[in-house]
């Protein structure tokens, strides 16, 4: 999908000389084929940087997570949608950002969900499907994460003077 500019002449060149063999069946011919194919695959790489910034990656996947927290995301999905291998992914996200893409976006999600239930007008529930968790698991998640159910949380606001700060939230 990609040919450095630098590389287009060389690469013109062998594909040239791949259509020259395309009536050559003899003993060697499928090797020396082979063998332009590399020397394609050689001319790109002389010019692709040695050393790509994996970090872009993640920053994509970190931006998906926090514009699409409420939809169904999966770590394969994540990966898919970034052109990377699921594991490969998880290795590199949790490498970057300390978190493994689940625990990242379970963060986002709470941290979302109390700032709507910090709105007298949402409920528990509303708050829980608005962030992408199911209402019938979300004390479970939301207390793995808080150490308080979320009944508890939203009765400590009332005896907080607010200050909606994105620290003061979920206390993160």
């Amino acid at each position: 999908p990609y040919a450095p500019a630098q590389a287009a002449d060389k690469i013109i060149e062998i594909l040239n000389k791949l259509a020259q063999m395309k009536s050559e069946h003899d003993a060697g011919a499928d090797i020396r084929r082979t063998g332009y194919l590399h020397s394609i695959f050689g001319e790109i790489l002389r010019y692709a940087k040695a050393d790509t910034d994996k970090s872009a990656y993640i920053h994509r996947a970190v931006h998906i997570i926090e514009t699409r927290y409420a939809e169904q995301l999966t770590v394969a999905g994540l990966a898919r949608d970034i052109g990377l291998e699921r594991s490969y992914f998880s290795t590199l996200f949790h490498k970057i950002t300390g978190k493994s893409p689940q625990n990242y976006l379970s963060d986002i999600r709470i941290k979302k969900a109390c700032a709507l239930m910090s709105v007298d007008e949402y409920t528990i529930n509303e708050a829980a499907t608005a962030v992408g968790i199911a209402p019938e698991g979300f004390s479970r998640v939301f207390k793995s994460k808080m150490g308080i159910t979320p009944g508890q949380y939203r009765k400590s606001l009332k005896h907080v003077l607010p200050d909606l700060s994105d620290e003061w939230i979920c206390g993160r």
